[in-house]
């Protein structure tokens, strides 16, 4: 059929005339949607809502406040420091006489300070000094280490300090730091606060109490002349300290003004900007969308170097000079560009005009749809210089011609692969399927018919047969004919060797883990977790039924939560906890000789306690709860709890670092999950409540629901890529007319993605969300270059070629087209290796490192095997399934020579996909 710009019934020029002016008129148009186009990275309310794990953590919040909280600290700060309540003020505003609040963030809905906590706790009876170690690792820090000298160790005080820290980094291998005592700005945290003579700390000090005893041990070992050096180590809570800000609901969903009017406050408050130290969800949020926006374009630096000013641009920049130096044409080089930029924008301007939004999972599709648009848009110009060569003026339908089907399979069974992507229950992912489906759509649309018309008026003259120079690629046929075999082999051994290396496939779901280590970001989080407190919460809540509350009494209940929580603490990964029963001191219960007066004043004293605590009125109610309603939980895995109405709920907050190497999913593995290590919080509260009938528990907060949200991720990633991975292999046995064939043929389009992500596991680098992505980009581009390329060797076997010269004419139709969009598109991802952002710079070389190895799978083994097997099977089920009206057709290519220009691919060579 000819084409849409070359009908008869009107003239060529104004049909491409109408479609050249479509696309001017929508580029505005989807412009204006892309700069709306708004960040969305809060990825703890991507689960569905029947999700166990978020059903859990909605209904925990139904019973128990569960704010969005940040955490904020200042290099030097202490509980007598000024600052801490100027900012507080600063942030939450004063109460007037009325009880109305003045001044404050709108942002900010309250303040907790360490005073509020230890003032609370001390109204309750608790001694000072022991509210300061129960909230210590929460708002409050231990400090140093603080070492007090004997006579003997002060007669060279110098010395013995020095012969400490050797003998620490000797021994124990810590890298320790001593200091001399200061002024003591946080002397008021106790009452008698013991002198020293220095301090020391070490990394991991405050995280992992193993090695504080270790050193205390070496500390009392030290002896000179038999006489002992160190009397004591220990530790004098108060510094630094932090604030816990609780944010409204306009504060979290607007992170980047939410942070800056933080900042702002603290300035405000005499803090110095630099020594200020933000952590929390929404300081990761803001920080991400700030790299994130930084890499596509950076206002604030300067124009030279332009990497610091857009990497993005310098990245494309990259790609587009290197069009122009692989297709040696400035007219063609403009023309590929613009069509795989229009195809993309076209895509991304529907995200705003439906109402979405970008985020990490997102983000990959911009570069998926670039890269299948130029690669199909560099074949199109490479049939049309073939075409162009034999005759211009119809160089373009002809074009069409050879393009048409291998570009519509191509484009149809990367978007099959996409929509495999809707079967995930996360948004983001579904999201990521529907618009690339769509988006593969598009693109297709604006090759076979865009493009087409923009070459109608502006392609240029015609290249000469010289230009085309297939040589090289005949020399690479001529190798590969000879050496099937060894090159076979060779790339599959390389599969080999990747599968293996999958056997040590790790994921990393911390976010924290996109930025750099250098990062301020990383920095203010390495501080607040060395020295206070991990900054991800997870929940511990206590059930009791009917039948444990007529057992057990209001305290006894209290101090049960109490072991349980006194158990969590001693968990390496939990820096501190809070709970009712630090708020409270253990009393003694009447024995059995007691007075029947003093019993009943007992029971009427544990009434009025328990009706006083529950009462909403009551803080402490934050901390107990009563069910309002029967529901069935499925708490993780394939363990079930059901709650019944009446059961009373008791929460222990703790809080976990975020930047250690400890697998969350080791913390929070269910008790009855045999993959379950002894020593997670389901196993010390098992310890704790062994015996107790009518008790259990259950975990819920921010580390389950984020562990479950990105392992959601991960395995709909891995889940997807799988079926598209099978339905195109599906396709590939229809359109090879052989099951045996369309499975060899699928090697290729597997070895880039095996060898890469088996190398890099193998390495022990952990695979996140954003390199999970890059699968389904390789799996596109390996697809599009095995169709083209099957499509042409099908043809040329058509054409009366042998198996062999078939290959030749292949590789020489192909394998220039191939080539181009692989080093423009890799080298130019390659400039994205110094960016910030991690996430960022890892998905520029791994997907540089994908399409190499798409290159090569379809360059070298994809050839082998039709040297080979895959050849023999085609060439058989060929010769088996044509007529012999078919071979009349193409008798006019008796002679064939390897390198002249080949008619384009018949129906029956494309499997009859006409």
């Amino acid at each position: 059929m000819p084409h849409i710009v070359e009908r008869k019934d009107r003239p060529a020029h104004r049909r491409s005339r109408w479609i050249v002016l479509a696309m001017a008129l929508l580029v505005p148009v989807a412009g204006w949607s892309v700069l709306h186009i708004e960040l969305e990275n809060d990825i703890h309310s991507w689960l569905p809502a029947d999700d166990p794990q978020a059903f859990l953590f909605e209904w925990s919040k139904e019973h128990f406040p569960s704010d969005d909280n940040l955490l904020i600290s200042w290099d030097g700060s202490s509980l007598d420091d000024p600052r801490l309540e100027r900012l507080r003020d600063q942030l939450a505003g004063v109460a007037d006489a009325q009880g109305v609040r003045r001044g404050g963030l709108n942002q900010v809905a309250s303040v907790l300070s360490p005073h509020d906590l230890i003032e609370r706790m001390e109204s309750q009876g608790v001694a000072r000094d022991e509210a300061l170690r129960r909230t210590t690792g929460v708002l409050v820090s231990s400090g140093p280490l603080k070492i007090r000298l004997t006579a003997a160790g002060r007669r060279d005080a110098t010395g013995t300090r020095d012969l400490l820290v050797r003998q620490v980094r000797k021994t124990l291998d810590y890298d320790v730091r001593a200091a001399e005592p200061g002024p003591h700005p946080h002397a008021s945290a106790s009452n008698d606060a013991p002198a020293y003579d220095f301090e020391i700390i070490w990394r991991g000090m405050h995280l992992e109490p193993d090695t504080v005893d270790k050193v205390r041990e070496l500390a009392a070992s030290l002896r000179t002349g038999g006489e002992v050096l160190v009397d004591d180590c220990f530790f004098i809570p108060g510094a630094p300290v932090a604030l816990s800000v609780v944010l409204t609901e306009s504060g979290g969903a607007t992170p980047k003004e939410t942070v800056q009017a933080i900042r702002q406050a603290a300035v405000a408050a005499g803090i110095d900007a630099d020594s200020l130290r933000l952590g929390g969800r929404v300081v990761t949020g803001a920080e991400l969308d700030r790299e994130v926006n930084s890499t596509i374009w950076n206002s604030e630096a300067p124009w030279w170097p332009l990497h610091k000013r857009s990497l993005l641009l310098l990245s494309a920049l990259v790609s587009v000079v290197l069009a122009f130096v692989m297709l040696r044409s400035v007219r063609l080089a403009l023309l590929v560009l613009f069509v795989a930029n229009f195809a993309t924008l076209q895509a991304m301007a529907l995200v705003p005009m439906t109402y979405g939004s970008m985020n990490m999972v997102l983000m990959v599709m911009p570069t998926l749809l670039t890269v299948l648009t130029l690669s199909a848009a560099i074949h199109v110009v490479n049939y049309w210089k073939h075409a162009a060569c034999r005759d211009y003026r119809t160089a373009v339908a002809e074009s069409f011609r050879m393009a048409r089907q291998p570009c519509m399979l191509a484009g149809l069974t990367t978007a099959i692969g996409m929509v495999s992507l809707l079967t995930s229950p996360l948004t983001p992912v579904r999201d990521l399927g529907l618009y690339s489906a769509i988006g593969c759509l598009i693109s297709l649309v604006v090759v076979l018919f865009g493009l087409p018309a923009l070459l109608h008026f502006w392609s240029g003259p015609a290249p000469r047969e010289a230009d085309l120079d297939a040589s090289r690629w005949a020399r690479l046929g001529a190798v590969l004919n000879r050496r099937w075999k060894i090159a076979s082999a060779v790339c599959l051994a390389a599969f080999a060797l990747g599968a293996y290396g999958l056997t040590h496939f790790q994921t990393e779901i911390k976010v924290i883990r996109f930025f750099d280590g250098d990062s301020r970001v990383v920095e203010d989080y390495d501080f607040l977790e060395e020295n206070l407190a991990g900054l991800v919460p997870v929940e511990m809540i206590v059930r009791f039924d009917g039948e444990a509350q007529q057992e057990l009494d209001f305290l006894q209940r209290m101090e049960l939560v109490r072991n349980v929580q006194n158990r969590m603490r001693r968990h390496p990964e939990i820096s501190g906890s809070l709970s009712l029963a630090d708020f409270m001191q253990p009393h003694q219960p009447p024995d059995a000789e007691s007075s029947l007066p003093s019993r009943l004043a007992w029971n009427r004293r544990l009434y009025e306690m328990e009706r006083r605590i529950k009462d909403p009125q009551v803080g402490a109610a934050a901390f107990v709860s009563t069910v309002r309603r029967t529901v069935h939980l499925q708490t993780a895995h394939d363990r079930s709890v059901t709650i019944h109405q009446g059961d009373e709920l008791w929460r222990i907050t703790a809080q976990v670092a975020m930047l250690s190497d400890y697998d969350y999913a080791d913390l929070t593995g269910d008790w009855n999950n045999p993959r379950s290590k002894p020593g997670d919080l389901n196993r010390v509260a098992l310890a704790a409540l062994e015996g107790q009938p009518g008790v259990d528990h259950m975990l819920t907060g921010m580390v389950p629901l984020f562990l479950r949200t990105q392992q959601a991720v991960l395995e709909s990633l891995i889940r997807s890529f799988g079926l598209a991975f099978g339905v195109i292999a599906i396709v590939m046995m229809v359109l090879l007319r052989n099951p045996w064939a369309g499975a060899l043929s699928m090697l290729p389009n597997l070895l880039p993605v095996v060898v890469v992500f088996g190398a890099i596991s193998w390495a022990g680098l952990a695979i996140d969300m954003g390199t999970m992505i890059t699968a389904s980009v390789a799996l596109g581009i390996a697809v599009d270059g095995t169709l083209h390329l099957l499509t042409w060797f099908r043809a040329g076997l058509q054409a009366g070629c042998t198996r062999h010269e078939s290959i030749l004419r292949a590789l020489g139709h192909c394998g220039p087209a191939m080539w181009q969009t692989s080093a423009a598109i890799a080298l130019g991802l390659l400039v994205l290796i110094p960016a910030d952002l991690l996430l960022i710079s890892r998905f520029g070389w791994l997907m540089a490192a994908l399409i190499f190895a798409a290159l090569i799978a379809d360059l070298v083994l994809l050839p082998a095997l039709l040297a080979g097997p895959l050849g023999g099977l085609i060439e058989r089920t060929y010769a088996a399934a044509a007529p012999e009206s078919e071979a009349d057709d193409v008798s006019e290519a008796v002679a064939c020579p390897a390198l002249v220009a080949l008619p384009a691919p018949s129906p029956a060579a494309a499997g009859g996909f006409e």
